[in-house]
């Protein structure tokens, strides 16, 4: 399993040797990375945009990363935990819940990415307990058991 994050850049990209720098350490850190999209300025005033998904082997790996990819003006996209909710109606899965596949899925909750455990086809992810513990539940919750979904992982 691979950790990831998207990040974006503005300014002098190039000219600044900016991006040869944001580049040159994900390979260093030994991360991997995605142009999601390059937009150049098209005058000496006009900024570039860079967007760029990194990947690491593990969320050490990929914190130490950002840590240092945040120092060349870098900044994370989408830092937030997933969005949870309660089962409102026993046997109702709220419209827009995530259903689960069968590879290895993870949640982001309290500020940290949660391995799934049991994981299976076609599940919900219930999160109960805190952040110590996410697995697929029944597509069938039961209301009353703090069960609660995500929207995404």
């Amino acid at each position: 399993m691979s950790f990831q994050e998207v990040v974006e850049a503005e300014g002098h990209l190039i000219d600044s040797h900016i991006m040869e720098n944001i580049f040159d350490t994900v390979v260093e850190q030994h991360g991997r990375f995605e142009v999601e999209e390059f937009r150049i300025g098209r005058t000496n005033s006009e900024p570039s945009y860079l967007r760029l998904k990194v990947t690491a082997a593990d969320q050490l790996a990929l914190d130490r990363l950002i840590e240092t990819l945040l120092l060349l003006g870098c900044a994370p996209v989408d830092a937030s935990d997933a969005q949870l909710r309660e089962v409102e109606r026993d046997r109702c899965a709220p419209e827009d819940f995530y259903s689960t596949t069968n590879h290895r899925t993870y949640v982001r909750h309290g500020e940290q990415w949660i391995e799934v455990e049991n994981q299976r086809m076609d599940a919900m992810v219930v999160v109960e307990g805190g952040p110590a513990a996410a697995r697929p539940a029944p597509r069938r919750p039961h209301r009353g058991r703090d069960a609660r979904h995500s929207r995404g992982s």
